[in-house]
């Protein structure tokens, strides 16, 4: 601590996504024992239960603690994850902490119209506390009033659909490992403030140089 400690808080840093706050807590607080727990908790390592095949996502835990810090702050090239896994971990933070298994098939009717099957959601575990998932609520949240999504959502208060839900996210980007793409990652979710409708958005764009 000297005059040139700059001093931030969680919302923040979470919001602004800045990165050495959580490369700092994964190395310093949380160490490659928790950090594996909450992969494994969050569906990493294992595959994705659904109607088509997906490659399960990937989190590599080492004895360094410089490897926590890049895992923790999600800048390394060895964690993969899927845009659908990443509409599940978005899901698993508005449904209270738990995480549940996607589904294409919402329900299928006869040619009356009669319903003769409909998909009922599955719980594959509680991954966080439903304490815990209203903190990620509170933390991607920020993400659209003040963070990296702020400039995007600008105006959602006035806007005519936007304005009728709680809405929150979580941004990122990172360069592949031959320098010739830069992906940006979008997961978040929306919610009505009158109502029980929720849904969650998964995208991730690769650009050129």
């Amino acid at each position: 601590t000297n005059r040139y400690t700059q001093r931030i808080s969680l919302m923040d840093s979470f919001a602004q996504s800045v990165n050495p706050v959580f490369g700092k807590l994964g190395a310093n607080y949380l160490g490659g024992t928790i950090l594996a727990e909450y992969a494994e908790a969050f569906g990493f390592n294992r595959p994705i239960e659904f109607e088509l095949p997906v490659v399960a996502s990937s989190a590599y835990l080492s004895d360094e603690p410089y490897q926590w810090a890049e895992v923790a702050c999600g800048f390394n090239r060895k964690t993969t994850i899927s845009p659908l896994h990443g509409a599940v971990l978005s899901a698993a933070i508005i449904n209270g902490g738990r995480l549940m298994e996607p589904s294409i098939i919402d329900r299928v009717a006869d040619e009356t119209g009669k319903i003769i099957y409909r998909s009922r959601p599955q719980t594959v575990q509680q991954a966080i506390s439903p304490q815990a998932s209203e903190m990620m609520n509170s933390l991607m949240a920020a993400t659209i009033t003040s963070g990296t999504a702020r400039k995007i959502f600008s105006g959602y208060r006035r806007d005519r659909i936007l304005s009728r839900l709680d809405m929150g996210a979580k941004t990122g980007s990172i360069d592949d490992t031959g320098g010739d793409a830069r992906f940006d990652w979008f997961v978040g979710y929306a919610q009505e403030k009158e109502g029980d409708c929720k849904m969650v958005v998964s995208a991730v764009v690769a650009h050129e140089k």
